[in-house]
């Protein structure tokens, strides 16, 4: 019984670490028309920072959010219809609690679960 919970455990990190692979479409099960990419992850330790792009239905959006990733909260950096757009736009204030199954908690499952490469 161990080796079994233990080898469906490593097929689960697995499957979650292979959907951090930059530039990979991936599906979040709240927004199923939409696909998403993961561009950059970055930072280190629990701050992390992951810039996505969504493409659906009402056309292509960018967003970079930071996250702490030890007390589950998050803000936005940017956003915009393109990534000079997001690049431009003004960061939240605030970090705010992530709430399970949205957009958000799946996008910062992402960049928590990633390893980012120092630049």
């Amino acid at each position: 019984m161990k080796r079994i919970l233990l080898a469906a455990s490593m097929a689960v990190s697995f499957v979650a670490v292979a959907q951090v692979d930059i530039g990979k479409p991936y599906k979040i099960e709240s927004d199923p028309s939409a696909t998403y990419y993961n561009l950059e992850i970055g930072g280190s330790g629990n701050l992390r920072t992951i810039v996505t792009k969504r493409e659906g239905k009402s056309g292509t959006s960018f967003s970079k959010r930071e996250v702490n990733c030890s007390n589950r909260t998050f803000r936005y950096l940017g956003d915009g219809d393109s990534l000079a757009a997001m690049k431009a736009s003004k960061p939240s204030p605030n970090m705010g609690p992530l709430t399970a199954r949205s957009i958000s908690s799946y996008v910062a499952d992402q960049a928590c679960a990633a390893q980012p490469k120092a630049k």
